[in-house]
């Protein structure tokens, strides 16, 4: 299934219209309608996780034709290509840190939020 036929199934499984999704994801309609009827080859990140969220699914589940769950979300691991020099170790820390991330749970971001000011990610600045 493709990410046209997702955004319709899903679309119909909330009862929702498309205009709907584009007020509560900020897409524009134009954009929204575009992609479900011409089932793009590229999508914008920032436009299928806007879609998603609005959706309550994951991009993964979205982006990728194969995925039939829509709560997938890849791994980190997933990614990392043979051959990569990332130790296992350090690939679970770093997917451990994209979960806190990108977690649901406030405090759980918060510490990923630690962590980027610890690693100097964060636009954040301390006031003195």
């Amino acid at each position: 299934m493709n990410i046209s036929e997702k955004i319709v199934r899903e679309l119909d499984r909330l009862g929702m219209k498309k205009s709907e999704l584009a007020r509560a994801s900020g897409v524009a309609y134009t954009t929204l309608d575009s992609m479900i009827r011409r089932n793009p080859d590229s999508v914008n990140i920032r436009t299928l996780f806007k879609i998603a969220d609005a959706l309550g699914v994951s991009a993964d589940y979205l982006a990728h034709d194969e995925i039939t769950d829509r709560n997938y979300r890849a791994s980190l691991l997933d990614y990392i290509p043979e051959g990569f020099i990332l130790s296992k170790s350090d690939a679970r820390m770093l997917d451990t840190y994209l979960k806190l991330k990108n977690s649901d749970d406030p405090e759980a971001r918060a510490l990923a939020s630690v962590i980027d000011r610890i690693l100097g990610l964060s636009e954040h600045e301390d006031e003195e």
